[in-house]
């Protein structure tokens, strides 16, 4: 039961990562664009679930990247 809820979640995440709107993205662009649904969400419990969902996308990037996407999200939610 377990590993096919995380098989579910696994299915999420890749298409997430590959498809945003029908375009085709990195798993950095991802990160990113996670990121500032999480800091422009409309409540906490969307916040939490962007925020759950970026962890999980960050899940092999360096700490650096994963840095560098932060930055980028900050500099985007401060543009909009």
């Amino acid at each position: 039961m377990i590993a096919l809820q995380l098989l579910g979640q696994l299915q999420t995440i890749n298409s997430f990562i590959k498809t945003f709107k029908g375009l085709t993205m990195s798993q950095i662009e991802a990160l990113t664009q996670c990121l500032v649904l999480a800091l422009t969400a409309p409540n906490n419990q969307k916040s939490q679930q962007a925020s759950n969902l970026a962890e999980q996308i960050a899940h092999g990037l360096t700490k650096k990247q994963v840095n560098q996407c932060k930055q980028a999200a900050i500099k985007l939610w401060g543009e909009q």
